[in-house]
């Protein structure tokens, strides 16, 4: 678990520096950002529900949280 909030905290970090920045990148995140929560928010009650331990969960979730830091590094 600490692992994922180090990276999120990478993330949330990187965002708000596109977000310091503005213009359409920063809208265009921003949009990004809130259509991935909602389908983190259904994936993960769907797997919770399916039966799926909270460590898939978390496990599935640090997959997007790092393609996210990769994304951001190179934008």
């Amino acid at each position: 678990m600490s692992a994922l909030t180090g990276e999120c905290l990478e993330v949330i970090g990187l965002r708000t520096v596109k977000a310091m920045w503005g213009g359409s990148a920063a809208t265009e995140e921003a949009m990004l950002m809130m259509s991935e929560k909602a389908e983190a928010a259904m994936r993960c009650g769907s797997a919770l529900m399916a039966g799926d331990s909270i460590e898939a969960v978390i496990d599935d979730y640090r997959t997007v949280v790092r393609a996210n830091a990769v994304r951001l590094h190179g934008a």
